[in-house]
């Protein structure tokens, strides 16, 4: 009998892992570090990629390319005498450009994470990526919600956690450096 495995069922990684040891893994899926545990991603859509990818167009041309943006940056939203935690946002707001030759971005230099939600991914961005962004101190954290209509913008922290959004509607108004954008499902989905 011949038996079959999938790939993914190759990728043994340790129960907790460091930074350090992290940031030397070399797979060919995302993972994410999550309190120091190694979390592995799933493929995602085409289609969810397209909005991240739309997003980041719209963002750059308000800000007359002031701002820039990047998907799949890992950013280390690790909270001090925590284990590590590194997410892979689905795209990443920041001023300038990378310079640096770090593989991981401060959370510090994100003006904005957005995550465009999937099946597989409700839980994770609508609540603990939302926690641990908060924690870390990103001002802003947009959800693209297609799969319930809503867009939802999260732009002020108090005590750690991001208060309710302003916005929860099928579109939302950011407010970055000098550019404002109002955007809708329609223009991301």
């Amino acid at each position: 009998m011949t038996v079959t495995h999938d790939p993914v069922d190759e990728l043994v990684l340790p129960r907790f892992m460091t930074f350090e040891q992290w940031t030397r893994l070399d797979a060919e899926r995302p993972v994410e570090l999550v309190e120091g545990v190694p979390v592995v991603s799933p493929f995602e859509p085409l289609a969810h990629l397209g909005a991240a990818g739309r997003l980041g167009r719209l963002i750059e041309d308000a800000s007359n390319r002031r701002l820039s943006t990047l998907p799949g940056v890992p950013v280390d939203v690790t909270v001090d005498g925590e284990r590590p935690t590194v997410r892979i946002p689905d795209l990443v707001v920041f001023e300038g450009e990378l310079t640096e030759s770090a593989a991981v971005m401060a959370a510090s230099r994100a003006l904005l994470v957005a995550e465009v939600v999937s099946r597989t991914s409700v839980e994770r961005d609508w609540v603990a990526k939302r926690a641990e962004y908060a924690a870390a101190g990103i001002p802003r954290y947009l959800i693209v919600d297609g799969l319930t209509g809503r867009l939802a913008l999260f732009d002020e922290i108090v005590d750690g956690r991001y208060a309710d959004p302003r916005t929860d509607a099928d579109s939302v108004t950011l407010v970055l450096d000098d550019a404002s954008l109002t955007l809708t499902l329609d223009d991301l989905l």
